[in-house]
């Protein structure tokens, strides 16, 4: 049972990009949406089936325990993932703000 409850987290994921595809199909008005609000209704798409499953009673098996892997990520590794992600984030800033001019 434990190892479907986290299988099931596995699937949240692709679960909630797939309901965003077919959003994104389905309705005009969010595909016409700048990309950080469709990443704002991908979020929103996420936690809502996080919160049916705890309202379902399902454990998606994220917990402190098995949070303890992460200790086994080495420090360069977030260092670069960290950098990654300001380094986009930036980008997105900069493409921005050419629209805005």
């Amino acid at each position: 049972m434990k190892a479907l409850e986290m299988g099931l987290a596995w699937v949240i994921g692709p679960l909630a990009m797939l309901t965003m595809q077919g959003l994104k199909s389905a309705t005009v008005a969010i595909d016409a949406l700048p990309a950080w609000k469709k990443r704002a209704v991908v979020v929103g798409v996420a936690t809502m089936f996080t919160l049916l499953g705890q309202v379902l009673g399902v454990d998606f098996g994220v917990t402190t325990e098995s949070l303890e892997g992460l200790k086994a990520i080495e420090l360069e590794t977030l260092k670069v993932a960290l950098a990654s992600a300001i380094a986009m984030a930036l980008h997105a800033m900069k493409k921005a703000a050419k629209k805005g001019r």
